[in-house]
């Protein structure tokens, strides 16, 4: 196979994680596509060339590349509106609901240059989105537009990368080669070891501190996994700096934060932790009891006063359990039959509503007021401080991620660095981020993970060959290597 045998577009490319991995295989980058210019000096910078065009997907684009001619179109159009998190979700009528999305836009320039192959990549919700309604109509749109067009949610996981990131694919093949493209995970996955490599594997030959030195240890052996990362040429590490420090709040709490277990205490299952626990040292029996008591109940509709949807907490005073001495008590907490030195649920509360674990609010009930108690930031209401493990892999990588609140270091008290982040995503030491700190946040947890990208650019590279009769079927041996 000739070098550089097929060229391709990236629209809405951000910082080129997609095509530096299409890259790596031989793909030729004819244009880069996106309106955000604080992505230029990243994207041009670690690419062969210098592509970027900050144009809106509009005639603009048509009317500047005539004469362009590519074999492949790939594209993440942005995703705000579709995730999976809480909201209001208005359906729209479906043409309105397409035309107003960066999706159209999107398709709008595939309309115009026809290419062989299209990719589209976004978030996994995509295809829930409005009971899957948008999803639908972009499928019916690559059928107006001549092209069969399938879709299947792939996980980065699943293709050596340390990370449980799912995001839905689109791949659609020109009508005129008259095949129903599927994602055949049997040939795109071939040859990934079973074994997922675990963050062990991915950071532990950076500093642990981070300072102005952002030298790499002098391990005599590094991972699999590092090697490909690492930068060949050089020792110093660019971008190992964090987003912001913990206060001293935040400080106590991650450090009483275990590996692989997230600050949760309205949550209850093995990767949770509650305040109980947490907080245990400055708690007292009875007050650990009727926290977990409030976590335990504050969603249950017999218990909660916020009965509107995705509404929970605030239990009235009443509603907490006593024994026939009228102190609190809660059995399920209660692991042995020692005598039990409870206060009455009152003295509890006040107590904790003056070490800040509990916050009280007034309702009315048929105009008599009356307070009801609720946990609150500092209890975990939230899924927030997720400390990752070593013998893990890490949830996905998000634009949030960098915040102290969000990911924890396994072992340093302090989130992630962005070149953490940056190798769980797969980009190695030598890709050079360029921007403020928020921006570098938002480029890593925006990106598709190049290797993930280097694996579906073989199969494409593979399809290509058997729509245009180069080969007889879609199959691919060729070893993949990342080359530094």
């Amino acid at each position: 196979m000739n070098n550089k045998n097929y060229t391709f577009i990236d629209i809405f490319c951000g910082i080129g994680g997609f095509s530096y991995g299409f890259e790596k295989v031989d793909f030729e980058l004819k244009l880069a596509i996106d309106n955000n210019l604080k992505l230029k000096e990243t994207f041009n910078k670690n690419h062969n060339m210098e592509v970027f065009r900050e144009l809106d997907l509009t005639k603009e684009v048509i009317d500047k590349l005539n004469n362009l001619n590519v074999d492949l179109i790939i594209g993440s159009p942005p995703c705000q509106g579709f995730s999976d998190a809480r909201g209001c979700r208005i359906a729209k009528k479906e043409n309105d609901l397409l035309r107003n999305s960066l999706s159209f836009a999107f398709l709008k320039i595939v309309e115009y240059f026809q290419p062989k192959i299209v990719v589209l990549e976004n978030v996994k919700g995509l295809s829930t989105y409005n009971g899957g309604l948008l999803l639908n109509k972009i499928l019916e749109e690559f059928d107006k537009l001549n092209y069969n067009a399938c879709f299947k949610i792939l996980n980065a996981l699943d293709f050596g990368i340390p990370q449980n990131r799912e995001r839905i694919f689109i791949l659609a093949v020109h009508k005129e080669f008259k095949i129903n493209p599927i994602f055949n995970t049997k040939i795109i996955l071939q040859g990934i070891k079973a074994n997922k490599p675990t963050l062990r594997d991915v950071f532990t030959d950076l500093p642990l501190k981070v300072d102005n030195q952002n030298y790499l240890k002098n391990y005599d052996e590094a991972t699999p996994y590092q090697k490909i990362m690492r930068d060949k040429k050089k020792d110093k590490l660019y971008n190992h700096n964090i987003l912001s420090y913990p206060n001293e709040k935040e400080l106590e709490l991650i450090k009483n934060l275990p590996q692989g277990k997230v600050y949760r205490s309205s949550r209850f299952g093995k990767k949770y932790i509650g305040v109980w626990d947490l907080y245990k040292a400055q708690l007292l029996q009875d007050e650990r009891e009727l926290l977990y008591f409030l976590c335990k109940k504050r969603t249950l509709n017999e218990f909660k006063e916020l009965r509107e949807k995705y509404q929970e907490g605030y239990i009235r005073i009443e509603k907490f359990p006593i024994n026939n001495k009228g102190k609190f008590q809660f059995e399920s907490f209660v692991k042995n039959s020692e005598e039990i030195k409870n206060r009455i649920p009152q003295k509890i509360i006040d107590g904790l509503i003056e070490k800040r674990f509990i916050r009280k609010r007034a309702f009315l009930e048929e105009n008599n007021q009356f307070f009801a108690y609720d946990i609150n930031t500092k209890s975990g209401i939230r899924p927030k401080y997720r400390r990752l493990s070593y013998k893990g892999q890490s949830s996905t990588i998000q634009t949030v991620s960098f915040k102290v609140n969000d990911l924890i270091h396994p072992v340093a008290n302090r989130p992630l660095t962005f070149r953490e982040g940056a190798r769980i995503q797969s980009f190695p030491d030598n890709f050079i981020f360029y921007g403020s700190k928020t921006d570098l946040a938002t480029m890593i947890g925006n990106a598709v993970p190049p290797l993930m990208a280097q694996y579906l650019g073989l199969f494409m590279q593979s399809l290509l060959d058997y729509i245009t009769g180069k080969e007889k079927s879609v199959s691919f041996s060729r070893e993949l290597k990342i080359s530094i």
